[in-house]
């Protein structure tokens, strides 16, 4: 009777009947219950588990299951494919369950069964799978805080992947990674600056489209000067805020505005850039085609293109290496310079890149571009107004933390740590998504109190659709370093929420110096840690200008040059007009 199941089982996974498959392998699997260990169960525990992974069932229960599974048959004797599968998929379900440090082991485990597997240079597949173990592995090191050990493996995947989108999707999260292991001083700059440029040996085989002399532009009949935005992010995200307003506002007697979507998502947001521009053009469809779509873009006679979310998921910079346009802008949605030959300039303005660390751009083709303020925040939805700091009815001061978990640093948390200590009675709130499981809370709990944060004064909460409202509990928000905020502080700001920030050299650490010395508050950001925890506890104690500041902030980001949408994109519209002449005037 059971090898007749056991032929059903394997049908069902051959015709991938995922219900059939979960049926049969629990039927054989209790059986023999309570000899679960018996070594031809093996199969029967790896059908079972890949059932639930692939019927995609998200309860605990089902999850905690397909672990047991798994490591059920792992248990048992496998051949180096099997046991670098079965730990594959135990990686991932372990993810799933954002238990990241049995995640991470199973990972590891997948990894060594691969030195027991004999991969020849053409054998892609093997490679592939290799690559792709070494970027779910990446992953889960950064949701442990360990970003260098991530970027590594990233960089290692780089190397093993068969095509070019693969390749550069490994190498740009390796990018991600080191944004926050960099350190913020002149090292850290030249460390991200050869980083970034080695991305242009990824792309050495691309064969730009052909140049075009000064003579040919000067011969295009269009009236109106031709700006493209490229971005796989044309949907809901945080950098909606960021390019909405530049996409409204253009003057559209000197300006035909063209927007090139590489993102699979279509929402309200998306329908909005839609409507604010004169050609939306969906090329999700063709995101991995990169040439299809610098030839549309060079069929189109942009004049100037300007990518919005600089090495990010589905972005648009491998297009920019085929030179369709004359002029190529970068820096809206990226915190460093892209490193690639082909962008010519990049966003910034004073308080990111002041004119004292002009050398930092030595070695680089892209040149700063400097603005008033190189961000224009744009907030649609009625969002209630703070009436005062929190801890007039609270009695305590609550430290409000929503960045990414991963830009938590060992030493910020040693600096909340000095913080909350010296605010006695204070709490500390952290939103994230890794927060959203208990597994998830009870990793940052143990990395928290391994750092002397009393467990008492923490407060954990997941990432949710009520994030702006959220603020209006919180009395100060602190920043995170190296990898600052951008959205997070803006939304902070808006909510009544002051802001402490840190800085160093660097560009990416500057963002909240910029926005904070924008909005009138540069006195909350700090070059040094002891200045950092020495800002937060002095403003924490000051309970008249902190009322002040929640009732006052709105108005004050509002009459800021963050939120002048006519002076920023006028200021925008001259950049691209005296760049335009500049390429035009050249031989």
């Amino acid at each position: 009777m059971e090898e007749q199941e056991r032929r059903e089982l394997e049908a069902a996974y051959a015709r991938h009947d995922w219900r059939g498959v979960a049926r049969l392998a629990e039927r054989i699997i209790l059986r023999r219950w309570p000899d679960c260990a018996a070594p031809d169960l093996a199969q029967a525990y790896y059908y079972a588990a890949m059932a639930l992974v692939m019927q995609q069932r998200t309860d605990e229960e089902s999850r905690s299951l397909a672990s047991w599974w798994v490591a059920q048959a792992l248990s048992m004797p496998q051949s180096p494919v099997g046991e670098m599968l079965l730990s594959r998929v135990l990686g991932e379900v372990n993810v799933s369950r954002h238990d990241y440090a049995e995640a991470r082991k199973a990972l590891l485990r997948c990894l060594s069964a691969f030195d027991h597997i004999s991969l020849s240079p053409g054998d892609a597949l093997m490679r592939d799978m290799k690559a792709g173990a070494l970027m779910a592995l990446a992953h889960v090191e950064g949701y442990l805080g360990d970003n260098a050990a991530g970027r590594d493996h990233y960089l290692a995947a780089a190397g093993l992947f068969s095509n070019l989108p693969q390749r550069y999707a490994a190498y740009s999260s390796a990018l991600h990674s080191e944004h926050f292991c960099a350190s913020g001083d002149r090292s850290g700059v030249e460390v991200m600056n050869e980083l970034h440029r080695g991305v242009n040996a990824l792309f050495a085989g691309i064969e730009p489209l052909p140049a075009m002399t000064a003579a040919v532009l000067r011969k295009r009949q269009h009236r109106r000067l031709r700006i493209g935005y490229i971005s796989g992010d044309f949907r809901q995200h945080v950098m909606y805020h960021f390019y909405i307003g530049l996409l409204r506002g253009h003057d559209a007697q000197h300006f035909e505005v063209f927007a090139y979507s590489l993102g699979p998502v279509h929402d309200g947001c998306t329908d909005a850039v839609a409507a604010a521009v004169d050609h939306f053009i969906d090329m999700g469809d063709r995101a991995g085609d990169c040439l299809s779509i610098a030839q549309r873009v060079r069929d189109d006679e942009i004049d100037i293109l300007v990518d919005l979310s600089g090495h990010c998921a589905l972005s648009g910079l491998p297009v920019l290496m085929y030179r369709p346009t004359p002029v190529q802008l970068s820096g809206i949605g990226y915190v460093h310079a892209t490193g690639m030959e082909t962008v010519d300039g990049f966003l910034v303005d004073s308080c990111t890149a002041p004119w004292a660390y002009l050398a930092d751009w030595d070695g680089l083709h892209e040149q700063p571009v400097r603005l008033r303020s190189q961000f224009c925040y744009v907030r649609d939805e009625m969002l209630p107004c703070a009436a005062g700091a929190p801890r007039r009815k609270n009695g305590y001061i609550t430290w409000g933390v929503f960045n990414r978990y991963e830009k938590i640093t060992d030493d910020m948390i040693d600096a909340w740590r000095e913080i909350l200590q010296a605010v006695p009675g204070s709490r500390l709130l952290l939103k994230n998504f890794i927060a959203a499981t208990l597994s998830g809370q009870r990793l940052i709990r143990q990395r928290l109190q391994a750092h002397g944060i009393d467990g008492d004064c923490i407060q954990l909460e997941s990432a949710s659709s009520d994030y702006m409202e959220r603020y209006l509990d919180v009395d100060i928000a602190l920043d995170t370093y190296p990898y600052v905020g951008g959205g997070t502080t803006c939304d902070a700001l808006y909510m009544g929420v002051p802001v402490v920030t840190r800085y160093g050299r660097r560009y990416g650490t500057r963002l909240g110096l910029s926005i904070l010395q924008n909005a009138g508050l540069g006195e909350l950001a700090a070059a040094t840690r002891r200045d950092y925890v020495a800002r937060a506890v002095q403003l924490a104690r000051d309970e008249e200008l902190l009322d002040a500041l929640h009732a006052r902030l709105r108005q004050m980001m509002c009459a800021s040059p963050l939120m002048d949408v006519r002076r920023y994109v006028g200021e925008m519209e001259t950049l691209y007009e005296l760049l335009w002449q500049e390429k035009l005037r050249a031989r």
